[in-house]
């Protein structure tokens, strides 16, 4: 799917995409495991092919409320189901909390 979009929607993809992998090195023990290791990956890659058929469909308003579920996606691998829960609640809130009234409107 590399190369169908617009510069400014690749440049938006890789900065969420690095941002991900930024979360779950957050959370991830020094050493993880390899299998953790290429759980996050295929996670990330989960989250980019998700966010660029949105971006194809026109659907890029939607990426922000995808978030959390991405969050949950990627930091799964690496902590208990409760705690990739508690993060994704998290970004979800952060979400909402930078989106403000635009969220209603969208």
């Amino acid at each position: 799917m590399a190369g169908i979009l617009n510069s400014e929607d690749e440049l938006l993809v890789a900065t969420m995409r690095h941002r991900l992998a930024v979360v779950a090195a957050a959370v991830g023990a020094p050493g993880s495991d390899g299998v953790s290791s290429r759980a996050v990956g295929a996670a990330l890659d989960g989250a980019e092919l998700v966010m660029r058929g949105e971006l194809l469909r026109g659907n890029g308003a939607r990426l922000p409320a995808l978030m959390p579920s991405f969050v949950f996606l990627v930091t799964l691998p690496l902590v208990d189901r409760d705690r990739a829960l508690e993060l994704s609640r998290r970004t979800a809130r952060l979400v909402e909390g930078a989106l403000g009234g635009e969220r209603d409107s969208v």
